[in-house]
């Protein structure tokens, strides 16, 4: 009596089903040949839920859409307690990562932002409107990438006169073993990117 005994192995990819906000961007290759080590993330947030968490993390970005591809030691959670709310856009949360994370030139990335409640709002700039600092004319985005919004982290859609306010920074580091803390990125802002 013989047996053949066949085994088959098949690898699953878990997916992730969230109704996040994302917003693109590229490290320009011109400006940091090199890339950039990102510290930290600055947000700014017009409302928040009273006690649900709210995460921010970056992806990689392919053709110009998120992908889940989570760039390691850049999730983070803050409480509520932690998010600074404005009504003039002008109070930033900042989300410190894990480690100084090395993003390459000339690739686009994607900051998500998500939470399990509809109450926190993003400020953002918008084409046409009014900058709520300055209270001049928005005439243009000011990043290369786009705002999008999901109703899953896998389908999303763009909006091409928008883009979240945040700042970016990260270190620059010399032969002597010092650094220094520089920005990437602060967009002006009118309304809540939410609604």
């Amino acid at each position: 009596d013989t047996r053949t005994l066949t085994s088959t192995q098949t690898a699953a990819t878990a997916v992730r089903h969230r109704d996040p906000l994302a917003q693109t961007f590229v490290v320009d290759p011109d400006l940091y040949p090199d890339g950039v080590f990102i510290k930290d993330l600055d947000l700014f947030f017009r409302t928040k839920h009273g006690s649900l968490p709210v995460r921010a993390h970056i992806v990689t970005a392919e053709n110009g859409i998120p992908t889940q591809k989570i760039v390691p030691f850049t999730e983070v959670e803050k409480k509520s307690s932690e998010v600074f709310i404005s009504e003039s856009a002008a109070t930033p949360t900042t989300f410190t990562f894990k480690s100084a994370v090395h993003l390459k030139p000339g690739i686009e990335y994607a900051i998500v932002v998500l939470s399990n409640s509809p109450d926190y709002f993003l400020w953002h700039s918008e084409v046409g409107g009014d900058d709520k600092a300055t209270g001049k004319r928005i005439t243009k985005n000011p990043y290369t990438g786009v705002a999008l919004k999901s109703a899953n982290a896998s389908t999303w859609t763009p909006d091409q006169n928008k883009d979240f306010k945040f700042t970016m920074r990260y270190a620059k580091f010399f032969e002597s073993g010092t650094s220094v803390t520089k920005t990437i990125g602060n967009s002006s802002s009118n309304t809540a990117f939410g609604d």
